[in-house]
This record gives structure tokens, sequence and C-alpha cells, in this order.
């Protein structure tokens, strides 16, 4: 199988090979307990939910978004008291935004959840109809792909709007 296959590569780069810092794969699922017996670091793309386990101490996360995290481990009920059945992404309506836009609305679609999305112009600083429309798509999370001054203006104004679900800035 594959995860055979690559628990025996892994096994090989660090007992054979010595190495000191492998970069993961999809399987490695199947081969982290390897790498951290050997205190070897090890960097994996895509999101396994054993990274958060205490024991792990030398495996890290490097996934594309941080909102893949959080839909993959499925620990937001544990803040919002239900699971999430829909995200709404607020970004600049430019070519940065839209395609942050676009892998948000992937990943969120892909793991099975309804996603919509809300973007604003260049230059906006009142978010008070940017947060009126994410109340309006009724979200139990909004991502906020942003990271300047408007961020921060927005999360006020979602604030203000009483948005009652939880904020992700990947």
């Amino acid at each position: 199988s594959e995860a055979a296959t690559s628990r025996s590569a892994v096994q090989r780069l660090v007992t054979q090979d010595k190495a000191n810092v492998i970069f993961g794969d999809p399987m490695g699922g199947a081969w982290l307990s390897v790498t951290e017996e050997a205190k070897t670091l090890t960097i994996l793309e895509s999101m396994l939910p054993n990274v958060f386990n205490p024991q792990y101490r030398y495996s890290f996360n490097i996934s594309m978004l941080p909102i893949e995290t959080a839909v993959r481990v499925n620990h937001l009920p544990v803040y919002t008291g239900k699971q999430p059945a829909k995200w709404v992404g607020v970004t600049e309506d430019s070519i940065p935004g839209q395609s942050m836009l676009g892998l948000q609305t992937a990943i969120v679609k892909m793991l099975g959840y309804e996603f919509e999305a809300v973007s604003f112009q260049p230059g906006t600083s009142d978010f008070t109809a940017v947060a009126t429309k994410v109340l309006t798509t009724n979200a139990d999370v909004c991502i906020l792909g942003m990271n300047d001054t408007g961020l921060f203006q927005l999360m006020r104004s979602l604030r203000t709007a009483s948005f009652p679900g939880i904020c992700l800035c990947p």
C-alpha cells in the first residue's frame, strides 16, 4: 500500500540516511511516529490532526491556509458550541484577495461545508456594509482575508453588527 511504502521510505531516511529534516507527504500519518521517535524534524504540508497532539514535538504543519487546519481538525465546536455548517470569506476585490478567496472556497467546499464570499473595494475604510453582508449569509465562521489596518476596522464592524460566529484570520 502507499502508506506502507511511505513508512518504509521514511524509516530508511531516518535510520540509514540519518536525515535531520523530512518534508512530509499526504501519507505522513503512516510514519509520523517514526520521525518523532527518532527526534527528526518533520514539516508537513498536508494537515494531520496528530500534529496537535502534545506527544508530537518534532512535527509541524505548514498547510496552505490556517483555515484548512481549523476545518480538518474539527476543533471549532469547542469554541462555538456547535458544528459550523456555513463559512463566509471576506476579502478585498483585488487580484491577491480573489486568489485567497479562491483557495478558501476550494478548501472549505472540498471538505463538505457551504461557503459564501463577500468582497469589498480596495481603500474601503467603513466596513459597516460589509459586516451587514456577512450577517445576511448566516455563516457560523467568517474568514477575514486581510492583514492590514482594515482588518481591525472590519472586526470592529462585525462586533458592532453582533456577528454571532467565530472569525479566523489566515
